[in-house]
């Protein structure tokens, strides 16, 4: 665990750790729930991009950010 930091850079962490490990199945529950808008859409262009050979479970109540990481926004 990490007291010291905020719900946003816990998520944030749990991520990256995702990211090293190549994890093959991505489950996120509410992930961008606490950050700012600007993570938010670097979050999503991130598990996009790296996580595409991987299955990816979405629970979110954003439906613009499933939508953009199942492929049908606006790509950058």
């Amino acid at each position: 665990t990490y007291p010291s930091l905020s719900t946003g850079e816990k998520q944030l962490v749990v991520l990256a750790r995702a990211l090293l490990k190549h994890h093959k199945i991505l489950i996120l529950d509410e992930a961008t729930a606490s950050i700012d808008s600007a993570t938010d859409a670097e979050i999503s262009r991130v598990i996009h991009k790296e996580f595409t050979n991987s299955t990816v479970i979405i629970i979110a109540i954003a439906s613009e950010w499933v939508m953009y990481l199942a492929g049908f926004g606006n790509e950058t």
